[in-house]
């Protein structure tokens, strides 16, 4: 049987994003989470769900597919703590598109005397 609950660490390595960033999300209700004596757990489903609203929210409004209920963060009758939900572009959370490059912000492409500076053209 697959683990329901993930540590914040766990929960990090599967979303590709560090520890600290997943202790925000939490922080802001964005992500919830559960506690088990002195110790933080994710449920895996949230982490899913989180990933869809993240997919829901580059999307442009044409192209999002419609979602099931089932699929939706709330659980229930809208709580007063779900007024105060930061969206994921308050925490810094960017699409591809809004990226910028290194270029664009005045960055080398590479360090100097790293390996790939020969294949790097700026």
């Amino acid at each position: 049987m697959d683990k329901l609950l993930l540590t914040p660490v766990e929960a990090g390595h599967v979303l590709g994003i560090g520890r600290s960033k997943i202790y925000e999300l939490m922080r802001a209700g964005i992500l919830r989470s559960v506690r088990l004596d002195n110790c933080r757990r994710i449920p895996v489903d949230d982490l899913v769900a989180l990933v869809e609203q993240l997919r829901d929210a580059a999307a442009p409004s044409s192209a999002r597919p419609p979602v099931p209920a089932a699929a939706t963060l709330a659980t229930g009758p809208a709580s007063s703590t779900a007024k105060h939900r930061a969206a994921p572009s308050d925490l810094g959370v960017r699409s591809a598109e809004q990226s910028p490059r290194r270029s664009q912000v005045g960055l080398p492409a590479t360090r100097k005397g790293s390996p790939s500076a020969q294949t790097w053209s700026r």
